[in-house]
């Protein structure tokens, strides 16, 4: 093989390798990039949606992970639990939120305390 051939030869195999590498990145990475969180004002409350590429797939008014429905009681603690609720769909996990992320997130509504280490419900 001349030379020329292999100069050409190696030219091909690498941007074949870099348009592999780019797909699979695109594959791996592109559904996180189809989340979004929207914070929405319900006449004196917040609340999030969570969407894929566009479309709703959970509608938040109150805070997850505790007794009640209790209204969020800021627009930044509605974006704090909506990022959080984010970043568990894209790492495939499932959007469930506890007291203790919310305590975590400095979100807790006041009159809720995070239970001491250790404390069983009956």
């Amino acid at each position: 093989m001349t030379k020329r051939k292999t100069v050409i030869i190696s030219e091909i195999l690498i941007g074949l390798s870099i348009g592999i590498l780019f797909l699979i990145g695109v594959q791996k990475h592109g559904a996180k990039r189809g989340f979004a969180v929207q914070v929405v004002r319900y006449h004196n409350e917040w609340g999030y949606l969570v969407k894929h590429n566009g479309q709703p797939v959970i509608e938040q008014t109150y805070y997850p992970g505790l007794p009640g429905k209790i209204a969020f009681q800021s627009k930044e603690a509605a974006q704090k639990v909506g990022q959080l609720v984010k970043d568990k769909l894209e790492k495939g996990k499932l959007p469930s939120v506890h007291m203790n992320e919310l305590d975590s997130l400095h979100v807790l509504p006041k009159g809720f305390h995070q239970p001491p280490p250790g404390f069983k419900a009956q």
